[in-house]
């Protein structure tokens, strides 16, 4: 009885690590040798872990590559910009996913962006007031007064008349953005002009005391006017003496910074590799004798200043003189306006100016995006969910010259592109596709709850790179 019980129970064990498995194949009942058989795959074999596929991957895009598909197209592929993209997936099924574009080679090889935000940016005012534009004029001294045109019946002429505290006068045909400048001088209770050819101009006084005058200009004896001044204007000017005095340029009350002329156009221009590109064009010339050209491309602006003496226009080595309302510069013909553009009326000159002289702005275009998030694996092919973070920073660096901002922050802050605009990206949307790519938004939309697009890849364990898996033209 006992010998029975002790031969159940060892069958009992058999049977048992049979059951369970020892790690070897169990022969059949046959008892025939078939070691060399493989077992029949199973239909419901695990997916990859994130173990199998943890590591870092780097893919990196060339200037040729990213041409027409980053953000702010054109301005960093022509510096040589490239963007390198790295994916570190973990083995506990979380990725983190950085875009880096640089202008800098070695940046893009080191994948580290460490640079210092350099420079400053071109900021315009915007102003709704459009106020009159006053012509040409060479002089920085205060206005004594001005004459009146008196010729007769209805019409009273389109010629002026100004005279400046320190001895000079400015003769201007409006209309034709022409001016004459030159001396007057008041002794004796005589008044005498002398025009720029040397000829002088003897002035009358009538039975009321009235000053007038026949002014005929010396680049065109065309262009002529009676002018007129009553003696309650001239005589609070001149004083009761019967002489002026000159003032001297450092007696004079410094003249606030503003407007004598603008005018607009626009012109084609070319990038480096040849392709066309428009540019608006505005150029002011301001009471000081300085010349404030911009061009603008769809609101990056690009600053130069120069001078002016009389209608001859001088910025760095190109010269220009106004003809009639017309002004050819640098291959585009500008066009006499008698307000001043939008953008600048009542602008704040001085700092504008201040703005344009400071040093230009240097160092490597710098732009990275880290996105945060899981993921999830089968076999090689990884589909990295949507992130549910995003720090980024933005550092312009020789753009910064044409009113790019440097910037950084999370996945809900708008990154505005260039100088004052009204619209913006979400950082968040560069997670999709592989460039730096991304869709403006008017300023007034509010920050999406999250980004709801997946992003497909094909990791390549033995080499460390990876490959996007495209679904769409618009990844």
């Amino acid at each position: 009885m006992k010998r029975t019980a002790a031969l159940i129970l060892a069958l009992i064990m058999v049977f048992a690590l049979a059951a369970c498995g020892n790690g070897n194949t169990a022969k059949p009942s046959s008892g025939t040798d078939d070691s060399t058989q493989t077992p029949a795959p199973s239909n419901d074999a695990p997916a990859a872990s994130g173990a199998d596929v943890a590591g870092t991957y780097t893919v990196t895009y060339g200037t040729q590559e990213i041409s027409g598909n980053i953000r702010h197209t054109g301005y960093i592929t022509s510096q040589g910009g490239q963007e390198k993209n790295t994916l570190v997936l973990n083995a506990d099924g979380t990725y983190e996913y950085t875009k880096l574009v640089s202008t800098d080679e070695t940046i893009i090889a080191s994948g580290v962006a460490s640079t210092e935000n350099t420079g400053s940016f071109v900021l315009l005012t915007s102003n709704t007031t459009v106020p009159q534009v006053v012509l040409l004029a060479s002089t920085s001294a205060p206005l004594l007064f001005s004459w009146e045109p008196n010729n007769e019946g209805d019409s009273k002429g389109s010629c002026t008349m100004d005279f400046y505290a320190d001895g000079t006068y400015e003769f201007q045909f409006p209309s034709y953005s022409i001016s004459e400048e030159g001396t007057w001088k008041w002794e004796s209770w005589n008044m005498t002009l002398t025009k720029p050819d040397g000829a002088e101009v003897a002035v009358e006084m009538d039975e009321e005391h009235s000053l007038k005058m026949y002014y005929e200009a010396a680049i065109n004896s065309m262009l002529n006017q009676n002018f007129i001044v009553k003696s309650d204007v001239w005589g609070n000017a001149l004083g009761q003496t019967g002489s002026y005095e000159p003032a001297a340029a450092s007696d004079a009350p410094a003249e606030a910074l503003d407007v004598r002329a603008a005018f607009t156009g626009t012109a084609t221009r070319k990038t480096s590799d040849g392709n066309d590109y428009e540019v608006a064009i505005t150029m002011i010339m301001l009471t000081d004798g300085t010349v404030y050209l911009a061009e603008d491309n769809a609101g990056t602006v690009n600053v130069s200043l120069g001078s002016y003496e009389g209608n001859t226009i001088t910025i760095g080595d190109k010269t220009a003189q106004t003809e009639g309302a017309k002004l050819v510069w640098d291959g585009a013909e500008l066009s006499y306006t008698s307000d001043v553009p939008e953008t600048y009326a009542n602008a704040d000159w001085a700092k504008l100016i201040e703005e344009a002289q400071a040093p230009a702005a240097t160092g490597p275009v710098v732009l990275k995006y880290v996105f945060t998030g899981t993921y999830t694996a089968d076999g090689t092919t990884v589909t990295l969910n949507p992130p549910t973070a995003c720090q980024w920073s933005e550092d312009w660096g020789v753009f910064q010259n044409h009113g790019f901002k440097n910037g950084s922050g999370n996945e809900n802050d708008k990154v505005w592109p260039k100088g004052e605009t009204d619209r913006y990206f979400w950082a968040i949307e560069h997670f999709v596709g592989p460039y730096v790519i991304a869709n403006s938004h008017p300023a007034e939309e509010e920050v999406p709850a999250s980004n709801t697009t997946s992003q497909a890849v094909e990791v390549n364990p033995a080499n460390g790179t990876f490959d996007y898996i495209i679904v769409s033209a618009f990844d």
